[in-house]
């Protein structure tokens, strides 16, 4: 597009304003919410929806997980060892990336429902269990239990957990930021029996026990989504506008957003430390906690940056059209209908309004939709009346970004209808005009119902009647 002819754009837009819609343009709908997910409705151009996810994952470690099942199979005594260990976090999240155009072109991340997951692993599950099942003087006997003399190091030593939330909670999002929690059972580290050492009644015991438990909580909120080459979106379901690449000066036919969440992974982990009284009688235990210790192991934030994802936006492209179009020589009172061609290079559906400002100019449709990679034409009427020489502007609104409004300056000329009178028969007759061939616009004339033609027949008709009666008088 011509420099000049975007200059007279940006001056015409107020102009442009104006005009109601007469199409269905994405941006002319309300903004997509997780209860009104309104996402690109069917029969709307301008608008493009692809699905991203999105994935984040800390490690410590590998997983270990060994299991040896319960052996020898079918065994009246079995045993069974399991040993599991963990030691990472993760965040996934997943969302659609909508993209609105004309002016601007805007991206907006919305989340897709429960597509949001924190889950952390932490610690150690130890397992060491014996099974009988057999039978004995007729008599069956079954238990399942802890190896005895293990009963100290098999538990579950870890802190694991999942949640499930709609992403990306950004700022403005209520439950920020995501917690999930976890404790590991409790683990006696010492113990005395004080009343058993001097006490030698079987069955009667006591003293004093260390007893350690963990516990982690783990945090997430979205900070921002970056988007390469634009302004990053900073709170839940905003928008951003992004710009063609650099160096380039259009968007044409498509763009390549590229663009990734940044967040905050927060643990706060404690060791309570728990020092009671026992008292064991006849098979029984009580015990009283004298304190709970609480000792801080971590609380801390880190940044979190998820992988870039990039996704391909088609676009509109109109191709490049005249800056000024004359219509030729057209009889007055007669109509002119010509073509002009409108050319998506684009991959997505091209829509344009066209606007006439005044006669003797218009268009035969207000809305024209052009599919990716073809062509239209679009009929533009010219009906002179009375100036010899006419001119107006053909306002062209599109979903292109690059040439959201085009301008045609169009000009015309009327030619004056000629008329033969008849002086021996007292009448007078109007020549029709033929078809114009200035230029070989292939244009298409016509009497235009209810335009001048009809009115000047009519008064030339009534001049020949004059003549006529003056004649006789003679």
């Amino acid at each position: 597009m011509p420099s000049f002819l975007r200059a007279q754009a940006a001056r015409a837009l107020t102009v442009a304003l104006l005009f109601a819609p007469a199409g269905a343009l994405a941006q002319d709908l309300p903004l997509p919410t997780p209860e009104f997910p309104t996402i690109c409705p069917t029969g709307v151009v301008g608008c493009d929806s692809q699905d991203v996810d999105y994935t984040y994952r800390a490690s410590l470690f590998d997983t270990i997980d060994l299991d040896s099942g319960w052996v020898p199979a079918g065994s009246p005594l079995q045993l069974r060892f399991a040993f599991y260990m963990g030691g990472f976090t993760e965040v996934s999240l997943g969302g659609t990336l909508v993209s609105t155009w004309p002016v601007p072109l805007s991206e907006q991340l919305v989340g897709r429902l429960a597509t949001g997951s924190l889950a952390m692993d932490y610690g150690v599950e130890l397992l060491a269990r014996m099974k009988i099942d057999l039978d004995i003087a007729g008599i069956h006997y079954r238990w399942e239990g802890d190896i005895p003399g293990t009963g100290r190091i098999t538990g579950d030593y870890r802190m694991a957990n999942t949640a499930t939330f709609d992403p990306f909670a950004l700022p403005g999002t209520s439950g920020r930021p995501i917690s999930i929690y976890d404790a590991t059972d409790r683990a006696t580290v010492l113990s005395y029996d004080a009343i058993g050492s001097f006490v030698s009644i079987p069955g009667i015991g006591g003293g004093v026990r260390v007893d350690l438990q963990g516990e982690l909580t783990t945090d997430y909120q979205s900070d921002r989504i970056v988007v390469q080459g634009a302004d990053p979106i900073v709170e839940e379901l905003g928008t951003t506008r992004v710009l063609p690449d650099v160096g380039a000066s259009d968007f044409g036919p498509s763009k390549d957003v590229t663009l990734h969440p940044e967040g905050t992974l927060g643990y706060h982990g404690t060791l309570h430390v728990f020092p009671n009284f026992f008292v064991s009688l006849l098979g029984r235990s009580w015990s009283y906690d004298v304190a709970d210790l609480a000792i801080p192991l971590v609380d801390s934030g880190s940044n979190v940056a998820f992988d870039d994802a990039t996704v391909h936006v088609p676009l509109p492209s109109i191709a490049m059209l005249p800056s000024a179009w004359d219509l030729g020589e057209v009889a007055i009172g007669a109509t002119s209908e010509q073509y002009l061609d409108l050319v998506n290079d684009g991959e997505a559906p091209l829509l344009v309004r066209a606007r006439m400002i005044a006669a003797p100019f218009d268009v035969a449709t207000d809305v024209v939709v052009v599919p990716p990679h073809a062509a239209t034409r679009l009929a533009v009427y010219f009906a002179p009346e009375v100036e010899p020489t006419a001119a107006g502007t053909l306002f062209l609104e599109t979903n292109d970004p690059d040439d959201p409004l085009l301008l045609v300056m169009l000009r015309g000329h009327g030619r004056e209808v000629p008329v033969e009178v008849d002086a021996g028969v007292g009448d007078a007759s109007v020549r029709a005009p033929g078809p114009s061939n200035r230029g070989g616009c292939g244009c298409r004339v016509a009497a235009a119902p209810g335009h001048a033609g009809g009115e000047a027949l009519l008064a030339m008709l009534a001049f020949g009647a004059v003549v006529s009666v003056r004649r006789r008088r003679r």
